[in-house]
């Protein structure tokens, strides 16, 4: 895990202890990573939001899923399908792969492909 997560996973923890000491109704039983102050669980989409309205703009918006799919092609990419697979938590690696972005390495290699095949169409084009 990077340096960075675990600093703001442990300025999390402390702001959680701060909170049971000053709010009297603050119970994270669940011991939840993110909570509202009191300790209750964040709403639903709560977190989506705030990644929407943060990284969002009216030219260019951003979606929370296009970071799972970024995500998934970035493991894709260095490490394998099974390993994205299994980071997303799906049963499927089929369910996966609907989630990866082509990689560079991918079209530029489909477009040698397509150079070659169509070299060699127009080369035997040429020859009948």
């Amino acid at each position: 895990m990077p340096d960075v997560v675990i600093e703001m996973l442990k300025k999390e923890r402390k702001d959680q202890e701060r909170f049971k000491k000053i709010v009297p109704s603050y119970n994270n039983e669940n011991d939840l990573v993110f909570a509202l102050e009191n300790g209750n669980h964040l709403p639903t989409g709560s977190v989506r939001n705030e990644f929407v309205r943060y990284l969002s703009d009216k030219d260019n918006p951003v979606s929370f899923h296009s970071l799972r799919r970024t995500c998934a092609s970035l493991i894709a990419d260095n490490l394998s399908l099974k390993h994205a697979q299994f980071y997303l938590d799906h049963s499927s690696v089929k369910t996966s792969l609907l989630y990866v972005y082509p990689s560079m390495k991918d079209e530029k290699h489909l477009v040698d492909v397509m150079d070659r095949v169509m070299t060699k169409a127009f080369e035997l084009a040429d020859y009948l």
